[in-house]
């Protein structure tokens, strides 16, 4: 008699689930059209009659005007900080003060007394001291420490500042301090504002990076781009 063999269930084969495809990341193209506006506005922004009269028209007046609505005409500086964008200008915050490092590239072209303007203007006889400007162009270039905006650096002495003066740019001083030894140090933040004055916005960016270029610290950092695509898009 032959033995009965019992036959053995066939083995279930694990279910193997699939796992679902990986979802790639939805890279979002811009429009061509809203890459064009930006470029356009980006470019009108070099039409200065035209954005300071738009500036003027649609940001400062009616401030000042509610301002006087309100019962309190404003005098003074009053510093917009502005974002162009493809619809228009837009404001980011009020300073009542002269911003910086702003000052540092618009004041070096003022060739009238600022006294008089701050005098005419406690006064209120400003039309009849409208201020005069250089037919120049400037740049300003700022130089930080290590780990701005996030963290402070410690104090490093800072060399070169000669160099600078000597190919003809001026370096205002902010977060700069005095050495036991009367060294000027890096004290964190933003340390200096290296400005230059030419016949044109070319020649006042390169001129500007030159001066930046004689100046060294530990853990300095600079942009490098700063003026340099504006004066692209001027020419």
């Amino acid at each position: 008699k032959k033995k009965a063999t019992r036959k053995k269930p066939a083995s279930k084969k694990k279910a193997t689930r699939k796992k679902p495809a990986a979802n790639k990341k939805a890279t979002r193209k811009k429009p061509a059209a809203k890459e064009e506006a930006v470029r356009n506005a980006f470019v009108a922004m070099h039409d200065h009659e035209a954005l300071l009269a738009q500036v003027g028209r649609e940001v400062i007046a009616p401030t000042l005007a509610a301002l006087a609505a309100e019962g309190r005409p404003y005098r003074g500086v009053l510093y917009a900080g502005m974002m162009l964008t493809a619809a228009g200008p837009k404001v980011i915050e009020y300073n009542c003060r002269f911003g910086d490092p702003e000052t540092q590239v618009v004041l070096p072209l003022l060739t009238s007394d600022l006294l008089e303007v701050f005098e005419a203007c406690v006064a209120g006889d400003l039309p009849a001291h409208e201020p005069t400007w250089a037919d120049s162009a400037a740049a300003t270039v700022v130089m930080a420490s290590a780990g701005y905006p996030v963290s402070s650096a410690t104090p490093e002495p800072i060399s070169g500042l000669e160099d600078a003066a000597a190919l003809g740019t001026t370096v205002f001083h902010a977060g700069t301090s005095e050495g036991a030894d009367g060294a000027v140090l890096a004290s964190g933040g933003r340390v200096l504002a290296v400005t230059a004055v030419r016949s044109s916005l070319t020649e006042a960016a390169e001129a500007a990076h030159a001066g930046v270029d004689a100046i060294s610290f530990t853990g300095a950092q600079r942009r490098t781009d700063i003026a340099r695509a504006t004066a692209e898009v001027r020419a």
